[in-house]
């Protein structure tokens, strides 16, 4: 469904790379944490419903970006609150180096 890799694309597959960073930063007692799932919930759902559809997305960015979408929808629905693993942040993280080296090639 991405007939052009820049313009609202790119901006909002960037905006929510950034949520997913900001989330994974937050502290497991910081209570903003909650509300800032919440928002990461429905931008994700959002952002699949517009650029993958399905779980399909032909842009390279696009599918990793649908990697680092469908982990934290997967984790906050089956753990709710509780702090996401840090050894899958830190893998979600590279995803998310990817899909911004991929939005700046183009891909």
């Amino acid at each position: 469904p991405i007939a052009d890799l820049s313009g609202p694309y790119a901006t909002e597959t960037r905006e929510l790379a950034a949520s997913i960073r900001e989330y994974l930063a937050l502290a497991p007692a910081d209570p903003a944490r909650i509300a800032a799932g919440r928002t990461l919930k429905a931008t994700g759902v959002s952002w699949a419903a517009k650029y993958a559809r399905g779980g399909s997305a032909r842009a390279p960015s696009a599918r990793r970006a649908y990697i680092a979408v469908d982990a934290i929808q997967g984790h906050l629905a089956a753990n709710g609150a509780a702090p996401f693993p840090a050894s899958k942040a830190a893998k979600l993280v590279v995803a998310l180096d990817e899909v911004e080296a991929l939005l700046a090639e183009g891909k």
